[in-house]
């Protein structure tokens, strides 16, 4: 935490060496006084305009939690859907999850959380349970 202080100040700092040794007129590179002035002045401006940014990012992740937790569902729970969309599926599980990769580490190890994780996330958890436990 102090390093990034540290680094911070000397930014800032070095920010206002370069506007007084080059004379750079304020309207090309304001100080960070007038940095931080303006921005209190448009405050309820910046405000208003985080909170909306902040909605819509919610919303998103909401958004793909909701969908992406049926589609694992949809295809921990349907065998046609398994086959039907088994060569994209087969080409994305390939590349984000890896065998003997960090599932182990986060799923408590091989065989711990072996049925948990067939029944409830097809989607990221299958190439290790048919090694593990053989349930494909």
């Amino acid at each position: 935490m102090g390093s990034a202080a540290f680094v911070c100040g000397g930014l800032i700092v070095g920010w206002r060496v370069i506007i007084l040794a080059f004379s750079v007129p304020s309207y090309l590179l304001p100080t960070p006084l007038e940095v931080v002035k303006v921005a209190w002045l448009r405050l309820p401006d910046l405000w208003t305009s985080l909170m909306i940014s902040a909605e819509a990012a919610t919303g998103g992740l909401l958004a793909s939690i909701v969908v992406g937790v049926l589609i694992a569902l949809i295809f921990a729970r349907s065998q046609w859907v398994r086959k039907m969309f088994f060569p994209v599926y087969d080409s994305v599980a390939d590349r984000a999850v890896p065998r003997g990769g960090p599932a182990d580490y986060y799923l408590g190890g091989p065989g711990i959380a072996g049925g948990w994780c067939c029944d409830v996330c097809y989607v990221s958890c299958t190439h290790h349970c048919e090694y593990y436990t053989g349930v494909s």
